[in-house]
């Protein structure tokens, strides 16, 4: 059971390690600078240029809540790296709490997270087009996309210096977010695998169900496939 107190802990994690700060501030970060760039710089420059900004805008927001579960995600990864480190993992496995009850309270901060920061994003790009429906659903993507970048940065690093740099790597995939938008049939097809393609066609077309459908799917996959062949084991 996930305690009040265990969460407490982890921010106090947080904030004990600048990095973890910094990335897991980064999400509003993001989105206030995208707010004041789609407010006084973007359109200046489609205006330089005789283009219109407004087809382009819904990528600033999908950007921002993209930019959510990935910050998030690698905090999550920094903090079980942290306790691998310090063997506070196999201590788990010998208390009541046990390897289940730690990875459930890695995954409840990560969901928790990541649902305030997509809100808090959202608000702060102030461009609503979600019912409360379909916005609940596009968090549910999020959150399943948070842990499974959580799980694979945790599998794949060894140590903070390594997560850092495998942290920038795994960001590319926030290219697929703008596959429309690139030419090439080959990494648009490629592009139908990564929740973040997807989660650009949900904020493009919210009253379309197939992109909350093959959000859900592609994060479950990618998750799967982590606990399959990553290195972190539940059991």
């Amino acid at each position: 059971m996930v305690k009040l107190i265990h969460l407490k802990n982890d921010w106090k994690q947080i904030a004990r390690e600048p990095i973890m700060m910094i990335l897991f501030l980064c999400p509003v970060l993001i989105s206030i600078i995208f707010r004041l760039l789609t407010l006084f710089l973007m359109p200046r420059i489609f205006q330089y240029f005789n283009l219109r900004f407004t087809p382009y805008l819904p990528y600033s927001l999908a950007l921002a809540l993209i930019f959510c579960p990935m910050m998030i995600g690698i905090v999550m990864g920094f903090m079980m790296m942290e306790d691998k480190d310090a063997k506070i993992i196999e201590l788990m496995s010998v208390t009541p709490l046990a390897k289940q009850g730690y990875i459930a309270n890695r995954l409840v901060f990560a969901v928790g997270a990541t649902i305030l920061h997509a809100l808090l994003s959202y608000m702060i790009m102030g461009y609503y087009i979600f019912t409360l429906p379909t916005l609940m659903l596009t968090i549910a993507i999020l959150s399943l996309l948070a842990i499974a970048v959580g799980l694979v940065f945790f599998s794949v690093a060894t140590d903070k210096i390594k997560g850092l740099t495998y942290a920038k790597g795994l960001n590319l995939i926030v290219i697929f977010a703008f596959a429309d938008l690139l030419k090439g049939d080959f990494i648009k097809t490629m592009s139908l695998g990564f929740p973040t393609y997807w989660i650009a066609q949900v904020v493009l077309d919210p009253n379309r169900l197939t992109g909350y459908m093959f959000g859900l799917i592609s994060c479950m996959f990618w998750l799967v496939v982590v606990l399959q062949i990553g290195k972190f084991k539940v059991n």
